[in-house]
């Protein structure tokens, strides 16, 4: 077996970090009730800006909804037009398709989702 010197390094946010981060998210753009129905990493990437050390991973997600329509809590959820999430609506199947990017920063405690 062989041992890496140096300092320990953190793994990646996994799947469940960046769909945790997604969930905190959405609940700042849309009014309950809704899910992830599924979230899935589609690549990832370690980045440094200035003495932070931050990991970008992109995804896509479907969101489920149980009424008839979704509501955003301010009005044509500005949040969803260009920046980092991209939103597609599926009224008959009552889903959104997101993809977009999530940043975490590196702390003492592990990796910390950026709101």
């Amino acid at each position: 077996m062989l041992a890496a010197c140096g300092p320990e390094s953190t793994p990646p946010p996994s799947d469940e970090n960046g769909k945790a981060l997604l969930m905190r998210k959405l609940e700042l753009i849309f009014v309950p009730p809704f899910s992830i129905d599924s979230f899935a990493k589609t690549s990832g990437q370690n980045k440094k800006e200035g003495n932070t050390e931050l990991y970008q991973m992109d995804f896509t997600a479907v969101v489920k909804y149980p009424t008839d329509e979704i509501r955003c809590i301010y009005p044509f959820c500005p949040q969803l037009s260009g920046g980092d999430l991209q939103a597609l609506f599926d009224k008959p199947k009552k889903t959104i398709t997101i993809k977009g990017r999530l940043t975490f920063e590196k702390t003492a405690e592990g990796w910390a989702g950026q709101m």
